[in-house]
């Protein structure tokens, strides 16, 4: 049969290379077609056309540009970037384009070129307040912030109606602290253009970060009485109704997202706050009609599990929940709602599973990895939660949990500076967050800064008076000014409420040591340890009370089922090897736990403590082999791992080794002063003092009282030539203890300075 050529149909261009047309003609053909897809909603199709087209002809701008755009569209930002700039290139005279290449480029983080391409448009048209405001962006970028200052002021003067221009220099004055004048350009900013939905959530937003919640209500009022189906001005409005404790009236916002939108996702937002709302009922209507739709099913039905959860049917729940990951194994918001459940009740193993498999099929799931950090922290597996909680980040920036969750980790860590800026970052975002402002007082009070801290804590307490860890961090406050009474008060109030809060144990039991009542203290910790028999922190607190009063049988029961508990409690295994020198029972301990790696052999925490046992006995060569066994069976046996790593750095020897060693036990715990020893130490022995140092200060700031953590400081500060500060710790070392290990180097190192 004979073949025609068909022009001016969706063969077009099948129809052209069958005939061998011009290849002018052909991309044109391409190009249209790329246009129709687009117009039909075929992004991908249409991106395949304008990439043929560009094959066809790489040096026209125009079918880059369209490719660009289309990349954009699809979310790929870094080949939109790359097609828009090359279409810049082959269209130097066309304004629009090379300002969507500044677009790009900013999109990128590619400052310094997006303002000399600004810059270029310009110079070619210095009215043009378009690429003014561009280039005022890529200078912020740049940190040089009066230049973008300057430069928005003569867009403003040469367009006083656009919007952007005023938004733009409101918010970099508003990092300038110039707040009257920042105030006046968002406001300017919604007079210029009252219909400007950015407009009106920048000044909502201006106000709400200065804690003027009212003025953002009424900013958000007058955007949507402008535009009443603008779902981001409606999403804003019922979330300050949410977070300001006037939920009723978040209803209405809500259901007008619904109206303007119609797509599932705002009906489960709807479904949401009936849900939270305690309205089960008007939450079931709209997740029953959304289950009889495939896009949205998997969702409704979770939700209406949950509905049956909170009503107090939770094997009903399960059973349901349980269905939906058999018929949907893949989902991960499926498995974070089971996962939810299992957190709560207390099962962390299934709960972690659950969390683990999402992440797992979802990687990028803020949820999922949300709860897989939350579950980390209850299992008391703190550098697991920092992960976890430091993707979050990652996925999605400025994510408030996340940042009060790590400012939490890093008090306990004693990186206080760092949590007190992420717990500001938390309060910046959301000023009536509590926990934000809990764990700002929890980093001021670490820092010294007692009265700051109380200042941070009072409306806290005023708004949670029953929370255990506000009556910890309260009564931690009174101790330090003083007031044991009310401290005591404080710790118990706490502790009433939480049984496994430790630090408030802590608290108590101090209280009663400095009071000489030592019969109380170990009453104490008997009692809470019987409502929270496999908490690790509350067994090594039981353990060190008993050291104390000289009860050491139950000292060392209460330190190895600490050590049962979490292998990684390496205080316990400090702890418990000064028990065993105390009692003199070195041989007998090694024989017990010899005799439980009979019966399980490949248990951690004994392989560890044999290891342990035989280092305090001066076996070094033994000791060593059994870390080495240690860490066959547990990679990520840090204890084992550190001593290992000391070994080598002893001797000279395998110092690429015992790095990775050592850094790997840093990453498990990153606060451990011999851990940081270690490592600062290979540093030495490397000759890298720069490095060293940081680590060694760690150490020494943890325990300022050991002279060896002060001597490798001054070997490191010799390396890296700081002689001043060498001088002064090994100064300090040999002050400490003149016959420490290393006192001999420390002596001739000093006496080679004075040379």
């Amino acid at each position: 049969m004979r073949r025609f050529c068909r022009l001016g149909t969706v063969a077009l261009v099948a129809g052209l290379a069958a005939c061998g047309g011009d290849s002018q003609v052909r991309q044109e053909a391409r190009i249209a077609q790329g246009d129709e897809f687009l117009e039909q909603g075929k992004l991908s199709e249409a991106l395949i056309e304008y990439q043929a087209a560009v094959q066809l002809n790489d040096r026209n701008g125009q079918a880059r540009l369209k490719l660009g755009r289309a990349f954009l569209q699809a979310g790929d930002v870094g080949r939109a970037m790359d097609q828009l700039v090359r279409a810049a290139d082959l269209l130097p005279n066309d304004a629009a384009a090379q300002l969507e290449a500044v677009r790009a480029l900013l999109r990128a983080g590619r400052f310094e070129d997006s303002r000399t391409r600004a810059g270029g448009v310009i110079k070619a048209d210095p009215k043009n307040v378009t690429a003014l405001v561009l280039r005022a962006t890529a200078t912020a970028g740049l940190k040089d912030t009066d230049g973008a200052i300057t430069a928005l002021e003569e867009a403003v003067k040469l367009d006083p109606s656009r919007s952007d221009a005023y938004l733009n220099l409101a918010t970099l004055q508003a990092t300038q602290g110039r707040r009257a004048e920042a105030e006046a350009g968002f406001k300017q900013a919604v007079a210029v253009d009252p219909k400007s939905a950015t407009a009106h959530l920048a000044l909502a937003n201006y106000y709400w970060v200065t804690g003027r919640p009212m003025e953002a209500e009424q900013a958000l009022i007058a955007g949507v009485n402008a535009d009443a189906k603008n779902v981001q001005l409606n999403r804003a409005l019922a979330s300050l109704y949410l977070s300001g404790a006037r939920a009723a009236e978040a209803e209405a916002p809500l259901k007008r997202i619904v109206d303007a939108s119609q797509d599932p996702q705002s009906r489960l937002s709807l479904a949401d706050y009936y849900i939270g709302q305690k309205r089960p009922a008007e939450a079931r209507t709209i997740l029953e009609a959304l289950a009889k739709q495939p896009e949205a099913a998997a969702a409704a039905r979770a939700r209406l599990a949950g509905i049956e959860y909170e009503t107090g049917k939770p094997a009903e729940a399960h059973r349901l929940i349980d269905a939906l990951i058999a018929a949907q194994p893949t989902n991960a918001q499926v498995r974070v709602v089971k996962g939810g459940w299992l957190l709560g009740e207390k099962k962390l193993d299934e709960a972690l599973a659950q969390a683990e498999a999402a992440v797992k099929v979802d990687p990028k799931s803020v949820d999922a990895v949300s709860l897989l950090g939350a579950i980390q922290l209850a299992r008391g597996r703190g550098e697991e939660a920092m992960k976890a909680y430091t993707e979050v980040l990652q996925l999605r920036p400025g994510a408030v949990g996340a940042q009060v969750a790590l400012a939490n980790l890093n008090v306990d860590r004693g990186r206080h500076a760092d949590a007190a800026v992420l717990a500001r970052q938390a309060i910046r975002a959301d000023p009536r967050n509590g926990m934000a402002r809990l764990a700002l007082a929890r980093a001021l009070l670490a820092q010294g800064s007692v009265e700051e801290a109380q200042t941070e804590l009072a409306p806290v307490l005023d708004a949670a008076p029953t929370l255990a860890p506000v009556l910890t961090l309260a009564g931690q406050i009174q101790a330090r000014r003083g007031d044991a009474t009310g401290a005591r008060q404080s710790f118990s109030r706490a502790l009433e409420n939480d049984p496994r809060a430790a630090d408030a144990l802590a608290g108590l039991v101090n209280l009663d040591l400095a009071a000489k009542r030592r019969d109380d203290a170990t009453r104490r910790v008997e009692a809470q340890i019987g409502k929270a028999p496999d908490s690790a922190s509350l067994l090594l607190i039981a353990g060190r009370t008993y050291a104390l009063t000289g009860d050491l049988a139950r000292s060392e029961a209460s330190l190895r089922k600490a050590i049962d508990v979490d292998p990684s409690l390496m205080e316990a295994y400090h702890v418990l090897g000064q028990i065993f020198v105390r009692q003199k029972k070195l041989d007998e301990a090694r024989a017990a736990y010899e005799q439980r790696l009979q019966e399980r052999p490949n248990d951690v925490a004994a392989h560890t403590m044999v290891g342990m046992i035989l280092l305090t006995q001066g076996k070094s060569a033994e000791a060593k082999a059994q870390f080495e066994k240690t860490v066959s069976i547990d990679p990520r046996a840090a204890v084992a791992l550190n001593n290992l790593a000391y070994f080598d750095a002893e001797a000279g020897t395998n110092l690429d080794v015992a790095l990775g060693r050592a850094q790997t036990a840093k990453s498990i715990l990153p606060d451990d002063p011999d851990v940081n020893d270690t490592l600062g130490w290979i540093y030495v022995k490397r000759d890298l003092g720069s490095l060293a140092v940081p680590p060694l200060e760690q150490a020494v700031q943890k325990a300022p009282a050991n002279p060896l953590y002060h001597y490798h400081l001054g070997m490191a500060h010799m390396k890296a030539r700081n002689l001043v500060a060498a001088r002064q710790s090994l100064e300090r070392a040999l002050k400490l203890n003149p016959s420490f290990e290393g006192a001999a180097e420390a002596r001739a190192t000093l006496a080679s300075l004075d040379r």
